[in-house]
């Protein structure tokens, strides 16, 4: 990958003619980030954007300090929130903006329509049906979601991996009839492993994250939970149909793009402001 420098950063926008320079997590052969940004984006705002994916967030985080620095306009850098937040690691810059949620996958859940997601993918369902459907797994997996984000946040920083993040089916417990996240096995991972490090939590952002933990949790093993339930859900309705990961996130995006804008959503109330605020 060729290095970004400054002199790069500050004449990119007159290149792509756009009024603004996005820099972000994801690979060209995988678009889900591409697709999240732009269209919270095209919600928020009529700018003319070039999305550009750097791969890990490491890359995206060497951008985010040449802007930080040098306080550059024009340039973006846009990427995962994951626990920086909880561990007093986040970026201040006006043109540097974090999920609203853990990942693109929490915030793609949040500020869809789940029950038109479903509809859309398995069309026999009903709307009441569907949304009943939604609301009775949302309250179930609530405390699970809870204990999971607690050992998470506990050993993340740890030398002992409690997963793999990129493959979050392997901690899905394999009960067709119950969603679960396996927390169990991951205390029992952890047990009896002496922790090395004592890194700096920002114990106030932990209990905040503990009262909407589908917004903090690992949003790869969120969106699996959630696949697994609209896969099984169809079944019962489709028994043929074949859906799979990137089919069911895409359709979240678009059910969240033919969503009406309301300036009191989370998702209105966050972004706005920081695309608003961006240096031009």
């Amino acid at each position: 990958m060729t290095e970004i420098t400054l002199s790069r950063l500050l004449s990119e926008d007159l290149f792509y003619n756009v009024d603004l320079v996005a820099y972000g997590e994801g690979h060209n052969n995988n678009m889900r980030d591409e697709i999240f940004w732009e269209n919270v984006f095209e919600k928020h705002s009529p700018l003319r954007i070039r999305y550009k994916a750097l791969g890990k967030k490491s890359e995206v985080l060497k951008v985010a300090h040449i802007i930080r620095k040098y306080k550059v306009s024009k340039v973006a850098a846009l990427m995962d929130r994951d626990f920086d937040h909880i561990f007093n690691e986040i970026l201040e810059d006006r043109n540097i903006i974090y999920t609203w949620g853990y990942s693109i996958e929490n915030d793609a859940i949040h500020h869809c329509n789940l029950s038109n997601t479903l509809r859309h993918l398995c069309p026999k369902i009903s709307r009441k049906e569907a949304a009943t459907r939604f609301r009775y797994f949302e309250k179930s997996i609530n405390s699970n979601l809870r204990d999971f984000f607690e050992v998470d946040v506990e050993y993340f920083r740890e030398k002992i991996k409690l997963f793999d993040r990129e493959k979050p089916l392997s901690i899905i417990k394999k009960d067709s009839t119950k969603h679960e996240i396996d927390v169990d096995a991951l205390r029992q991972k952890a047990k009896g492993h002496n922790k090395l490090f004592h890194y700096s939590i920002d114990r106030t952002q932990v209990r905040d994250a503990l009262k909407s933990p589908s917004r903090s949790v690992h949003g790869k093993t969120l969106l699996q939970l959630y696949m697994n339930y609209i896969i099984s859900t169809s079944k019962e309705f489709m028994p043929r149909l074949r859906l799979d990961y990137d089919r069911i996130y895409f359709t979240m995006i678009s059910t969240n793009r033919e969503k009406r804008i309301s300036k009191r959503s989370e998702d209105y109330l966050y972004y706005q402001p920081l695309i608003t605020n961006l240096r031009l």
